[in-house]
């Protein structure tokens, strides 16, 4: 999981501003495919077996593995610290954006303001991203 951050961080260097950010990943469906191309550069593979026979369901946001002994279902999210959250993939990217493109990082208060989630969402987020790096 942590070799999934560091490579997640080191592409957030390819927006120079928030700005570019924004624009090239504005919508959720954009934000899962770059999250997907991140996760599994040679094909999704499954988190359990790591199976490379893969379905995608109707949602086109889970997925089935299609190993015989496993058949679990899985998203995006499982395995990484987004899992146990209902915000939203954009909003997680810009959390990783913010929180890592500041020299001192940044406060729950400020986060929450940037994103409009509360401030406890926000100090959830910070605490499950410092708990990786």
């Amino acid at each position: 999981m942590l070799c999934l951050y560091i490579n997640i961080r080191k592409n957030m260097k390819q927006f120079n501003t928030i700005l570019e950010l924004c624009e090239k990943l504005s919508t959720e469906a954009k934000c899962i495919e770059f999250f997907i191309n991140l996760r599994w550069k040679d094909g999704i593979e499954c988190p359990h077996c790591q199976s490379k026979k893969v379905y995608t369901l109707k949602n086109g946001k889970s997925f089935r593995c299609g190993n015989v002994e496993c058949r679990e279902t899985f998203s995006i999210r499982t395995g990484t610290v987004m899992e146990a959250s209902n915000i939203s993939i954009k909003k997680w990217i810009l959390a990783i954006y913010l929180a890592t493109s500041n020299k001192k990082g940044i406060s729950s208060v400020q986060l929450g303001k940037h994103i409009g989630i509360s401030q406890q969402s926000a100090w959830f987020m910070l605490k499950k991203l410092k708990s990786v790096y």
